[in-house]
């Protein structure tokens, strides 16, 4: 298995480095997010791109973390590497609720 995706869209690099999802923005600015507490809300525009926002979930809503737009072209590899990142959740073993 590649430990690392790496997708890179204009000033946004969405890193999956094992189990750690990055936003970085060229600014400096970034996000760091384990896979089991990522949280991810997709919204498609009519041009077959996507809006997204990068966050904590906190009350069925995606907080804090990053926004930023998809162009229809590369949906396709934002999406695998948020479903890889999904793929290396663990089940909660503490008292908290499971991750979904």
């Amino acid at each position: 298995m590649n430990d690392r995706a790496e997708v890179y869209l204009g000033d946004y690099a969405l890193i999956l480095d094992g189990r750690v999802v990055e936003v970085l923005h060229r600014s400096g600015a970034g996000d760091r997010f384990h896979v089991n507490h990522v949280a991810v809300e997709a919204k498609p525009r009519r041009d077959g791109g996507m809006r997204i926002q990068v966050g904590i979930e906190a009350g069925g809503i995606v907080q804090q973390g990053q926004r930023f737009e998809v162009p229809a072209e590369r949906v396709g590899e934002v999406t695998a590497l948020f479903e890889q990142a999904k793929s290396r959740r663990t089940r909660s073993t503490g008292s908290g609720p499971p991750c979904g």
